[in-house]
């Protein structure tokens, strides 16, 4: 049995899917559509959670990348100047 009242509000993403659900679908629908979106929202903060940290690792890694050739370039710099020495000093 379908309810006659029609329901225009949309969700939380804009892509009118509660219009669809409210308009066209029976009461009982309607009512597990209602309990998939309560998981869904439950599920909102942990989905967050998890990208967040996997933005914070990617960081991380791409700062430790950084970190390692910044010092690594450091390092052939010194050996370079400190090789311009010893040589300087032998060919004096």
């Amino acid at each position: 049995m379908l309810d006659e009242t029609r329901s225009f509000q949309f969700d939380g993403a804009g892509t009118g899917e509660t219009f669809i659900m409210t308009a066209l679908n029976p009461v009982h629908h309607r009512a597990a559509a209602g309990m998939r979106g309560a998981a869904r929202r439950a599920d909102q903060p942990a989905f967050g959670t998890l990208s967040v940290l996997a933005v914070g690792f990617l960081v991380a890694s791409a700062k430790t990348a950084f970190v390692d050739a910044a010092n690594e370039l450091k390092t052939s710099a010194a050996r370079l100047v400190l090789l311009d020495r010893i040589l300087t000093a032998v060919w004096n």
